[in-house]
């Protein structure tokens, strides 16, 4: 199991951000970072690797999917996995996908906060095992 890993928030709404890093602290996580909005993630990059990066599928300057672009782009030496929130409509299009090789999860929003916490470790979990077999 994977607590230590690095996860950064990404949304424009401050106060379900400062939420989800509470829930996530309280449940172990101790890495967690919060960024407002899709232009700061890339200079949290410069900074520090992420292993998760959260976000909702629209962000007001961009799509979820932009951003995993983006990030590729600029940063290709990066690895984190992506777990964007949906909501009840969209949920029911998107269960996992693949973009540029990155699993690239989906979760309802509002969160089930246990379900929440199955599929990050899933992820975080993955990622390891990957990277201890390499």
């Amino acid at each position: 199991m994977v607590k230590n890993a690095e996860i950064l928030i990404v949304d424009d709404n401050t106060l379900y951000s400062l939420y989800l890093k509470v829930k996530l602290e309280n449940r172990g996580y101790g890495n967690v970072d919060i960024v407002n909005g899709a232009e700061g993630v890339l200079s949290y990059l410069k900074e520090k690797s992420y292993r998760l990066i959260i976000c909702p599928s629209v962000l007001p300057e961009m799509l979820a999917s932009e951003l995993m672009v983006s990030i590729k782009y600029q940063f290709p030496e990066e690895d984190p996995n992506y777990l964007v929130l949906v909501n009840e409509k969209e949920a029911v299009l998107y269960e996992k996908e693949i973009l540029f090789g990155q699993v690239f999860y989906y979760t309802g929003s509002p969160i089930d906060l246990e379900t929440f916490d199955e599929t990050i470790q899933k992820m975080l979990d993955s990622k390891a095992d990957a990277a201890s077999n390499s």
